[in-house]
């Protein structure tokens, strides 16, 4: 029965979401349960169940009796976002971003939330079995560095021309 739960939670989202907090979910094959913690929050959080609808629970469970704690200590209950974070892609990486944006007239902070935005409204099976968004932005990129046809595939040509708003015939299939 473990093995079920465990196909079923691989095939859907391995998250849970409830009022706003987001949760993990795994297995514990040698306790012979599921566990998670809910995620992006300040403190350490932990649930536990034996089938799907008992973690849910459990994490429900979880979540509203953190906003307690929270409430009576007068503690934030959400972890904050700034809506800024550093990424280090190193300096090739960095370089080919930079000459595609500016090829195509955005920042490159705009680059990347396309690329996100676009990564976000592709179905989950979609997402998992194409070219990530930026891995296209990077081949691109050098592609133009290079004088190189922009995509060399219908699927990485679609998803250049949603990235960056481009006319599809300005975008040609070749190969490299």
């Amino acid at each position: 029965m473990l093995v079920n739960i465990h196909r079923e939670i691989d095939m859907a989202a391995s998250e849970l979401t409830y009022k706003g907090f987001t949760g993990s979910i795994e297995v514990s094959i040698e306790d012979g349960c599921l566990h998670g913690r809910i995620l992006f929050i300040n403190d350490i959080v932990t649930y536990e169940g034996n089938t799907v609808e008992e973690i849910k629970a459990a994490f429900e469970n979880a979540a509203d009796r953190y906003v307690e704690y929270c409430a009576k200590t007068g503690k934030s209950a959400n972890k904050p976002f700034s809506g800024t974070f550093n990424i280090r892609i190193g300096e090739s990486r960095h370089r080919v971003l930079a000459l595609l944006a500016n090829q195509k007239k955005i920042s490159i902070n705009e680059a990347v939330c396309n690329a996100i935005d676009l990564q976000q409204r592709m179905p989950r099976r979609q997402s998992l079995q194409t070219t990530s968004a930026l891995d296209s932005i990077v081949a691109a990129a050098y592609r133009i560095k290079n004088d190189a046809p922009l995509t060399t595939s219908a699927s990485e040509s679609a998803t250049t021309v949603k990235l960056f708003n481009l006319e599809p015939d300005s975008v040609t299939q070749g190969s490299c």
